[in-house]
């Protein structure tokens, strides 16, 4: 494992190793001499997290890794942002969409628990209801949701129900009619009889 470590290390770092007996020692020099970023590499991480957008039109959970990951690095390398400024950060990234769920977070969460996991938990789940009701916004679609809650009647029974409803209605009417040429044609038979007669 040493072997492999001084392969992958420049002559520069190689030197900074050369005497370590193991290879924990050896990961342990390396990590001390990189494990603090450069300032430089610290703003483009925040630059990074403060830049990326939640999408209006597609899942959040995406933006929020990004994001998330932004802030892991940043705390690996010591630069802890503070977890209200966290879920602040979040809450400027959201669209006009979430507006409402942004003022709820503000006006119902307290300041020690506004982080970036309490944002994504409410923007997902308002993402997710919005998912949910879309279908209720077909034509057909909604009416057979709406129809076919427990305890109502379905919308295919309904639909078979009226049919029958007009169909006995029009065969009400049509039977005094029916009865009335059948009146009139036995008469006429009586008439043809007599005249027979």
């Amino acid at each position: 494992a040493i072997g492999t470590i001084h392969l992958r290390c420049s002559p520069a770092v190689a030197s900074y190793i050369k005497d370590k007996k193991s290879a924990k020692e050896t990961w342990d020099q390396l990590s001390s001499l990189y494990s603090s970023m450069s300032l430089g590499a610290i703003y483009n991480e925040l630059r990074g997290a403060l830049s990326t957008k939640i999408p209006a039109d597609q899942h959040p959970a995406p933006a929020f890794a990004k994001i998330s990951k932004h802030f892991d690095t940043l705390e690996a390398a010591k630069v802890k942002i503070p977890t209200l400024i966290e879920g602040l950060i979040c809450l400027y990234a959201l669209p006009s969409r979430y507006e409402n769920v942004a003022q709820m977070l503000v006006q119902a969460t307290s300041a020690d628990n506004m982080g970036i996991g309490a944002v994504r938990e409410a923007v997902t789940t308002a993402w997710d209801q919005s998912q949910g009701k879309k279908p209720e916004k077909l034509g057909a679609h909604k009416i057979s949701a709406v129809k076919r809650k427990p305890g109502d009647p379905s919308f295919s029974s309904q639909q078979q129900q009226r049919p029958q409803g007009s169909s006995n209605a029009r065969d009400g009417k049509r039977r005094p009619y029916r009865g009335k040429r059948a009146g009139k044609k036995r008469q006429g038979q009586n008439h043809d009889h007599h005249h027979a007669h």
